[in-house]
């Protein structure tokens, strides 16, 4: 599993897993399920946070934030949209390995894995804070050894630098890759992030046809990543991905959804 090495990330997942242990030592409500027990309690930087619990998985959620919002009184966020996916590619595919890119804090990839629709997953999300709490699901279902995860950004050239335009809006599923001008002004003003960048087919060269998913939601830079994912085009990898046209011309990526053209089927979730 590749890890960044900060000590940030180890001191949340220790402060998770004392909480835990401590929330549930100390309840003496023994009628409470695990499908409504739920906890406030926050990180050693201070920030709220919520815990879910319920049959199939168990979400750490950031407080009062869309994404996580739906997850803690839903108990998923979109999740609908990938068991019909399993429906359509199940016969013609044996679910082996999800690739997820944007994973968020894990709204896809722990129920597929948990669920047991898939056997191991490929995480990719680039911002900090989500891949935090993304790691800490990861953790918290015991999941580490059937998770790659990469706190990087995909893209279409190998270890190349991006910027990440944080959303201000309690949205923290809609960050979006920043294409301006940028300076140290613009980072201060505007809370952008330098992050790493690398392809699809850097980070997942070994997908087979008959086995894999690719589940993309990326905010517009879907076609950037095409580009950078032409192995698994050739391959017919089946793919899910988000289609916003005007985010897609702000990129100036039209283009490169031409390289779809070879998928003989596609279906509107």
């Amino acid at each position: 599993m590749h890890i960044p090495h900060s000590k940030k990330f180890y001191r949340l997942i220790e402060s998770i897993l004392k909480k835990l242990i401590l929330f549930f030592k100390s309840t003496k409500n023994q009628k409470l399920t695990r499908a409504a027990l739920s906890a406030i309690y926050l990180t050693h930087q201070k920030e709220q946070f919520l815990l879910k619990t319920q049959k199939n998985e168990n979400f750490i959620v950031h407080c009062d934030e869309l994404i996580s919002t739906n997850i803690f009184v839903d108990g998923s966020f979109d999740f609908f949209k990938f068991e019909k996916v399993v429906s359509i590619i199940k016969k013609s595919n044996h679910l082996t390995t999800l690739v997820d890119v944007g994973a968020n804090i894990g709204s896809i990839a722990i129920p597929a894995l948990t669920r047991n629709y898939f056997k191991e997953a490929i995480l990719v999300e680039p911002e900090e804070k989500n891949f935090q709490v993304l790691m800490a699901n990861v953790y918290l279902n015991g999941l580490r050894k059937k998770v790659t995860a990469h706190n990087i950004a995909l893209t279409d050239e190998d270890n190349s630098s991006l910027y990440l335009d944080l959303n201000k809006e309690k949205n923290y599923g809609d960050h979006r890759i920043f294409d301006g001008l940028v300076t140290s002004n613009t980072i201060g003003e505007k809370n952008i992030r330098a992050i790493r960048g690398a392809t699809l087919d850097k980070i997942a060269p070994n997908l087979e046809r008959n086995n894999s998913l690719i589940w993309m939601d990326t905010q517009g830079h879907e076609g950037i990543i095409l580009k950078g994912a032409k192995q698994s085009i050739e391959k017919k990898i089946p793919m899910v991905l988000e289609f916003t046209p005007r985010w897609i011309k702000e990129n100036g990526s039209y283009d490169y959804f031409k390289l779809l053209l070879c998928y003989s089927v596609v279906y509107d979730l």
